[in-house]
C-alpha cells in the first residue's frame, strides 16, 4: 500500500503517472521493436516535417546530448532515420524520418491513440482535456517553453 503522505503529493503521482503511461507504452510499441524514448524521437521527427539537428531534438525532448546520440544510432541502424551533413557547418548533422520511418507513422500513431483512448476512456473527453491544460501549465510554470 502506498504511504497517505505519497499518495495526496502532486509529484508523486505525477511522476507515478508518467511510469505507468510508459510501461503502456512499451507495450503498444512492442510490435514495432520501439521504445517511448524512440517514439518520442519519432513522433518529435514527423510532426515537425523538417529535419532537425540533434541539438534540437534534445531540446524538445529533454533527454541528454549522449542519450539522444546513442538513441539516434539506434534509430539509424533500425532503417527508420536519415542523417545528412549541413551545407553551412559540415559539423551540424540533420536527422528526418526515412522512406520506413515514415511508413510506420500511420500505424504507430493510430495504435497508441487507440490504445490511450481504451485505457483513458472513463476519463471522457472534457475531463481529459482539462488534465492535459493542467499538465501543460505545470510543465510553463516549471519552466518548459
Amino acid at each position: 500500500m502506498i504511504p497517505e503522505v505519497l499518495e495526496n503529493t502532486l509529484g508523486f503521482n505525477v511522476y507515478r503517472v508518467a511510469l505507468l503511461f510508459r510501461r503502456e507504452l512499451i507495450r503498444s510499441l512492442a510490435e514495432y521493436n520501439m521504445t517511448p524514448e524512440q517514439w518520442q524521437v519519432m513522433t518529435t521527427l514527423w510532426s515537425t516535417g523538417q529535419p532537425l539537428n540533434q541539438s534540437e531534438i534534445v531540446r524538445l525532448i529533454l533527454k541528454d546530448k549522449p542519450t539522444i546520440s546513442r538513441m539516434i544510432q539506434r534509430l539509424e541502424r533500425n532503417g527508420w532515420i536519415e542523417k545528412s551533413a549541413s551545407a553551412e557547418d559540415g559539423r551540424v548533422t540533420f536527422i528526418q524520418p526515412s522512406e520506413k520511418g515514415w511508413a510506420i507513422e500511420e500505424a504507430v500513431t493510430k495504435k497508441l491513440d487507440l490504445h490511450f483512448k481504451e485505457i483513458l476512456q472513463s476519463l471522457g473527453g472534457p475531463e481529459s482535456r482539462v488534465l492535459t491544460d493542467k499538465l501543460r501549465h505545470v510543465r510553463r510554470i516549471l519552466g518548459d517553453y
